[in-house]
């Protein structure tokens, strides 16, 4: 008999979506986990897309909690959708060890639209088109998936990446401040953007305001040179006479 409190499916009356989307997550990965550290609501389910998104939070959940490296493969996995269920049967049933480098390589391949090598040349391509938070935004986000292969790459490397990518007016003043941390070198560019920003915003007011004065002193200029140029009327035309011409 189900308890009055509860409703069909077991929940909570009155409990929202969300909360049940989140139990049955609980459910699903007490089913395939048995003993394994449980990360309450860290890993969302991975419905099918988005598979570098739920990878860095598998990573952010992982360091948390201070998952070792040999039960990575095995807690994610418990957060599968059936379609990613049935692909990692058949991925780790030819395999003697899953390692979790290698899974989220082939994860990508799967679920993924572009490989590791793809990646790593659009991170290192990476120029600053548009604003600097933009720029910042796509960095983080290529500097997380490189970083889950090659975790060994320093801080330095990317905040010398970050430099260089950025637009041929702020590269030179970053540089002369020598950042040791991306922050340090975020924080720098944002701060000389909004200068030059509040630079030419003013220059864009000066120009404007000497554009005006001209005009006006343009105009009275015209309307005393029509004055000028008005004299006597004209004498009416005659004839070799004398006599006026009607």
């Amino acid at each position: 008999m189900r308890n009055p409190g509860t409703s069909e499916d077991g929940g909570e009356r009155g409990e929202t979506n969300e909360g049940r989307m989140e139990r049955r997550q609980r459910a699903h990965a007490r089913q395939h986990h048995h003993g394994l550290p449980m990360l309450r609501l860290e890993i969302p389910l991975f419905n099918g897309s988005g598979p570098r998104w739920w990878i860095r939070r598998c990573e952010r959940a992982f360091k948390w909690y201070g998952v070792e490296e040999r039960q990575k493969v095995t807690i994610a996995s418990a957060y599968l959708n059936d379609v990613g269920d049935a692909w990692f049967q058949r991925w780790s049933k030819v395999r003697e060890e899953c390692r979790w480098e290698e899974f989220t390589e082939e994860f990508y391949e799967r679920f993924g639209d572009r490989g590791m090598a793809d990646i790593v040349e659009e991170f290192n391509k990476l120029q600053q088109l548009g604003t600097v938070l933009e720029y910042q935004v796509r960095f983080e986000e290529l500097k997380a998936v490189m970083l889950i292969h090659n975790p060994y790459l320093t801080k330095a490397y990317f905040v010398s990446s970050f430099i260089n990518g950025l637009s041929e007016e702020l590269r030179p003043m970053v540089k002369v401040l020598q950042p040791r941390t991306l922050k340090h070198a975020a924080d720098s560019v944002r701060l000389h953007e909004l200068t030059v920003e509040a630079l030419m915003k003013k220059k864009r007011q000066v120009a404007k305001g000497v554009q005006q004065g001209s005009l006006q002193l343009g105009r009275g200029f015209t309307r005393e040179v029509g004055r000028s140029v008005k004299g006597p009327p004209l004498p009416a035309p005659t004839d070799l006479h004398g006599r006026m011409i009607e």
